[in-house]
C-alpha cells in the first residue's frame, strides 16, 4: 500500500493521526511495524460494516471491495445475470446448486454432468469388473 493510500485508509478509519505516527509513516516503517500496525487495523476493522468501511475508503481514494462470501456468491447480480448456478434434484441430498458447465457455445450447449453416485449405485458394476462375486461380497457386508 502505498503512503497516500495509507493516509486516506487512516482518514477512512477515523484515525487519521496515525498517518503522521513514525512507526507506519511509510512503507518501510509499516513493514517493521507490522506486528503493531497489523491488530491496530484488525482492530479499526471489526468498528464499521464492510460497506460503510467501502464507501469511506473510496471517498478518500483508497482501493477497496467487500469480499464476497462463498454463502453470498449464488445472490450477486453479476452471478445472477450470467445463470451460473443451476439447481436439480439429487435423489438422497435433495434440491441442490451447482456451478454449469463454464463454456457456453450456441451449436453445442454443455449439458451438466451426472449427479453424485448414491451409496452402493455401482458396486454391482465395480466389483464384476474384478471379477468378485457381488452377491457374496453383499451378503458378508462388504458392500452395499
Amino acid at each position: 500500500m502505498s503512503d497516500s493510500e495509507f493516509r486516506g485508509l487512516c482518514h477512512a478509519y477515523g484515525r487519521p493521526e496515525l498517518a503522521d505516527d513514525d512507526r507506519f509513516a511509510t512503507m518501510a516503517g509499516r513493514t517493521l511495524n507490522a506486528s503493531e500496525l497489523v491488530p491496530l487495523m484488525t482492530e479499526l476493522s471489526a468498528q464499521q460494516s464492510a460497506e460503510d468501511f467501502v464507501k469511506r475508503a473510496q471517498s478518500f481514494d483508497v482501493p477497496a471491495a467487500s469480499v464476497v462470501t462463498l454463502a453470498d456468491l449464488p445472490q450477486q447480480p453479476q452471478i445472477m445475470n450470467n445463470e451460473v448456478f443451476l439447481e436439480r434434484e439429487h435423489p438422497v441430498a435433495g434440491r441442490i446448486r451447482e456451478p454449469r458447465p463454464a463454456a457456453r457455445f450456441s451449436s453445442t450447449p454443455a449439458q451438466a454432468g451426472g449427479l453424485a453416485p448414491t451409496p452402493g449405485q455401482h458396486s454391482d458394476e465395480v466389483v464384476a469388473e474384478v471379477g468378485l462375486d457381488a452377491a457374496a461380497l453383499r451378503a458378508a457386508g462388504v458392500i452395499f
